[in-house]
């Protein structure tokens, strides 16, 4: 599957990505109440902005079978949001999110800008 060139920061790439594949998502951070297992992507967007530092969790929407995590770091203004660590080559169930960074990572920085070779 490819990315969604029009969604440029890396978190809600990630977000769109996962939807698509048929994941629900959960948002989790510390202090607040925490989104959970949504497959709204506008819902789960804004709740992803209410921390700095957030925790995404995926899990397939039909069996609720965990399928990974990332770990997201909102950064102020326009240099928009990263991805700073997520469950990929240590986890065969996750290989989904090696795919993803691999592929964003071919067309944009980590701040969401178009990568110029």
């Amino acid at each position: 599957m490819e990315i969604n060139l029009s969604k440029n920061r890396a978190a809600e790439n990630l977000v769109d990505y996962a939807l698509r594949l048929g994941f629900s998502v959960s948002v989790v951070y510390e202090g607040e109440d925490d989104l959970t297992k949504s497959t709204n992507f506008d819902e789960i967007s804004e709740a992803m902005y209410a921390c700095d530092d957030i925790i995404l969790e995926f899990y397939d929407k039909e069996s609720e079978e965990y399928q990974g995590f990332a770990y997201i770091v909102i950064n102020a203004g326009e240099l928009g949001t990263e991805v700073s660590d997520y469950s990929g080559n240590q986890n065969q169930w996750a290989e989904w999110l090696d795919e993803w960074s691999d592929k964003y990572m071919n067309n944009f920085d980590f701040y969401g800008d178009k990568q110029t070779f």
